[in-house]
């Protein structure tokens, strides 16, 4: 079963919490971003009751961990494409603030693609 499958049966059928928070202050949300499980985070935004741009413990968003952690900042891992889907589906909720720390880490997030293609073509001869 596909993860986005699990999560929609725990949200439709258990009535699980789609905003809850761990020890750290962070939401599903914030996890699906960080790891760039677009379909995941789709199917949160789309739920009215998920803060969209809740801050954890340590003050960073679902968007912050989507434009900026592990998945962009490595472009050869094959996910960025992804990531990006995730940035753009959470900069369209109306309640997400970007500020220009965010935006400026979502544009970079934007151009890693062409960075892997470039370094995979220097890397390949």
């Amino acid at each position: 079963m596909r993860q986005d499958a699990i999560v929609r049966l725990l949200l439709d059928e258990y009535n699980v919490e789609a905003d809850s928070r761990d020890k750290d202050g962070r939401s599903p949300l914030s996890y699906a971003a960080e790891c760039g499980h677009d379909a995941i985070v789709r199917l949160l935004v789309d739920k009215s009751n998920v803060e969209a741009d809740s801050k954890d413990n340590s003050g960073r968003s679902p968007l912050s961990f989507a434009a900026g952690h592990r998945i962009c900042n490595n472009p050869l891992d094959g996910r960025n494409d992804r990531n990006e889907i995730v940035v753009q589906l959470l900069i369209e909720r109306e309640d997400v603030e970007q500020t220009q720390e965010t935006k400026m880490v979502v544009r970079h997030c934007h151009m890693l693609p062409h960075v892997a293609t470039m370094q995979c073509t220097i890397a390949c001869g």
